[in-house]
């Protein structure tokens, strides 16, 4: 369609056939109107027809109105800082009858927070503080928003401020498209697969996908071959068993062609009903409840390890659990139940079950903190069950205090403990609650351990070199 060559008669005649009724949006007639007269204005004074104007949607506010509802949103619990988004109309109003939002919010007596920030040679030694302790810079290891915050101020983002240290090799890469292909040469040229990538170097994988697309539009774009997968339908699947089925009669289908019997998997539901509608000989090797069974009298007679499922044969084990449920059951079935020794199998935890554990446990006079190195089944159950043991605890009709930690109280403790000669180290389970709350006291377990004139292994084996 060619494009509508514009005069300024043409405009008056399109503003009088079009504007009428009113004012309309038309974007090419209004950019048309402005290229010859000015403005729109200008071009509907020319054409003899009124310019209406569109009442503003702010008449009903006023400052007392704003500062009302900035008020209300914060009764409401409400953020502040997302008003522009959440509320557009409050948030022009309070800029445009204050001056700026700030003082909106001032005049509602919520003035916006000052932010302090750390100094730069403060940014610089909490990076190199990290890097002493062997964490990784990057902000899941301090969770600092100041140190953030001030590293943006002073070097313009986080990254900017390690590297003004030299250490921008500790930084995780960035990702462009040309390094994104030469990592890819380099494992082609270090031998290593291709296909493997997802598994074996995830950050490539991911930076390759998300540069270009997929894995295998980053496998071309590095000039490399790449292998074109086959597509598989239900009738390519039964013609190709059947071709095998020819020519290999009775052979296992995964030995010959693993592609094929994947995509059977995939279509029907598993290989064996795929070689069912192909109508071929299964494999020699399917296991049926009588193969099952004279395949573990054998094994017997043979004198094969009986603590062992399937009597030292995987396979066998796999097979009776499918066809008889469980392993004892399919030795039932082999009439050797009294001459071979099969494992209780694990206990199943209910809700109830932990309950019941955990009464009996205080019923016999046990402390519930020792729960967590003598009796780590329960534990685990609890936490299967409920959303922490805590919760478990209440459900069995007992109140957890919760402690109160305080600095004074932590040293105590940690020095008590070192005293008796029991272990410092924070992922002990006698630790826990310990390692946590030097952390929010202190900022670390080491600070803590510090602090109560502790010494830490790794001073140690300073002081020692």
């Amino acid at each position: 369609m060619p494009k509508k060559r514009w005069t300024p008669e043409k405009v008056i005649e399109e503003l009088k056939r079009t504007r009428q009724d009113g004012p309309k949006m038309h974007p090419q007639l209004d950019a048309a109107a402005r290229r010859y007269f000015g403005s729109v204005r200008a071009a509907l004074d020319a054409a003899g027809l009124p310019c209406g104007k569109r009442p503003p949607p702010y008449n009903d506010w006023s400052k007392q109105t704003v500062v009302d509802a900035i008020r209300q949103r914060h009764n409401d619990r409400e953020s502040l800082w997302r008003t522009n988004r959440e509320d557009p109309s409050l948030y022009s109003a309070g800029k445009r009858l204050f001056g700026t939002w700030t003082k909106a919010r001032a005049a509602a007596g919520l003035p916006k927070p000052t932010r302090d920030f750390y100094s730069p040679d403060e940014v610089c030694m909490k990076i190199i503080e990290l890097y002493e302790r062997e964490l990784p810079l990057a902000f899941s290891s301090h969770n600092d928003e100041k140190l953030r915050r001030s590293a943006r101020k002073h070097f313009g983002g986080w990254r900017g401020a390690v590297k003004s240290l030299g250490l921008e090799s500790e930084l995780p890469r960035q990702w462009t498209e040309q390094n994104v292909l030469e990592a890819i040469r380099e494992r082609r040229a270090a031998g290593h697969c291709l296909y493997k990538t997802h598994a074996e170097d995830k950050s490539l994988f991911a930076a390759a996908v998300k540069r270009f697309g997929d894995w295998q539009k980053a496998l071309k774009a590095a000039g490399l071959d790449v292998k074109t997968r086959e597509k598989w339908s239900k009738d390519k699947v039964i013609e190709r068993l059947r071709a095998l089925g020819t020519k290999f009669p009775g052979e296992n289908i995964r030995n010959i062609d693993s592609n094929l019997a994947h995509a059977a998997a995939r279509r029907f539901g598993t290989l064996g009903k795929a070689i069912e509608a192909a109508g071929i000989e299964p494999p020699r090797r399917r296991w049926t409840e009588d193969r099952i069974i004279s395949a573990i009298q054998e094994r017997y007679i043979a004198g094969e390890p009986q603590h062992i499922e399937g009597l030292g044969d995987i396979p066998l084990a796999q097979a009776a659990k499918r066809r008889f449920g469980t392993w004892a059951a399919a030795v039932e079935a082999a009439g050797l139940v009294d001459r071979i020794t099969v494992r209780k199998p694990l206990r199943y935890w209910t809700a109830d079950d932990v309950i019941a554990e955990i009464q009996k446990w205080h019923t016999e006079g046990h402390e519930f903190k020792d729960v967590w190195t003598h009796y780590t089944a329960l534990v685990n159950a609890a936490r299967r069950h409920f959303p922490t043991w805590r919760a478990a605890m209440e459900a069995a009709g007992f109140q957890c205090g919760r402690r109160n930690w305080d600095q004074p109280t932590i040293i105590r403790e940690i020095q008590i403990r070192h005293r008796a000669g029991k272990s410092l180290t924070s992922d002990h389970p006698d630790n826990i609650n310990l390692a946590a709350a030097s952390i929010r006291y202190f900022g670390s377990w080491t600070a803590a351990k510090q602090s109560a004139g502790v010494p830490s292994k790794q001073t140690q084996r300073k002081v020692a070199s």
